[in-house]
């Protein structure tokens, strides 16, 4: 299954307020899949049912699983894109701090 990375995590809880985890907004994967009896207990719990029940309401299972997947892909490229463009600011900044730098030594 498609999912963020932690470097790709960790930028996107720069957005989140104080106290917020990024793990509470984003799905990832589970570490292991679960087995067979722990996902039928897991299905018919009390606090899955509705939820799957309200998403199924607004989507069918074909859209749900392609909003979730568009959903990882978007934010894949808006963090690549922000990766990015951070280093590009760094090294601006660095070279504008060196040419401060050799002004004032000028002076």
């Amino acid at each position: 299954m498609e999912s963020l990375g932690l470097q790709e995590l960790g930028s996107l809880a720069d957005y989140l307020a104080d106290g917020e985890g990024i793990y509470d907004f984003v799905l990832t994967p589970r570490v292991v899949p679960l087995l067979d009896g722990d996902l039928d207990k897991a299905i018919k719990s009390v606090e899955f049912q509705p939820e799957v029940a309200s998403i199924l309401t607004e989507f069918t299972p074909d859209q749900l699983a392609q909003r979730v997947f568009g959903i990882v892909s978007v934010l894949r490229k808006v963090t690549a894109e922000r990766m990015m463009l951070l280093r590009q600011l760094a090294m601006t900044d660095q070279t504008t701090q060196d040419v401060t730098k050799e002004r004032v030594e000028m002076e």
